[in-house]
Order: structure tokens, then sequence, then C-alpha cells
């Protein structure tokens, strides 16, 4: 089991400098595995790879992951609703850079 998010940032910060954001996404995978849910929305909303296409495809993939496989119906809905909170984000910051309205 994780201990704390320092752990996790310490296995991240030693991964980080040979594979980057696919590093990041393995993070991703142990706290899913170890069902740690708040740890694995601290992690993408502080991760250095958050706006990267490839590790925001792969964060998808992972909350998609987990509304098909979670039993827990709270888990599910807080999966969707970290994944809405993101799309609103991402959408937000592309139109700001684009000047689209």
């Amino acid at each position: 089991m994780v201990e704390s998010l320092g752990e996790i940032n310490t296995t991240y910060a030693e991964r980080n400098r040979q594979r980057g954001w696919y590093t990041a996404l393995q993070c991703l995978d142990m706290l899913i595995e170890n069902k740690e849910w708040d740890k694995f929305e601290q992690f993408v909303r502080r991760s250095h790879y958050r706006q990267h296409v490839f590790f925001l495809q792969g964060v998808c993939q992972r909350l998609e992951r987990i509304v098909c496989v979670e039993d827990d119906l709270k888990i599910q809905t807080q999966a969707i609703l970290f994944l809405k909170s993101l799309e609103d984000k991402a959408t937000a910051q592309w139109c700001a850079r684009t000047g689209w309205r």
C-alpha cells in the first residue's frame, strides 16, 4: 500500500528522468491497483504532464476503466465527475490559447 503522496512523488521523480509521461501513467496504475482514489486525483492535478495530450489520454482511459470495473457506485460517480472536470478545464484552456469563444 502507498503510504504517502511524498512516496509517490519520489518514485515518480526517479522514473520521470527515464520515461516521462508514460512513467506518470504507471504511477496512476499503482494507485488504481491500491484503490487510492484521492491520491490518484491529486497526482493527476499536480503532474507536470497534466496538459500533455498522451498523458491526458491515458488518464481518461484509466478513469473509464475505473467506471467499468469498480463495483462501488460512489467511486464510479467520482471518476465520472473527475473526468468531466478535466474536460471542462482542458476545453477552457484550449479556448484561451486559440482565442475561440
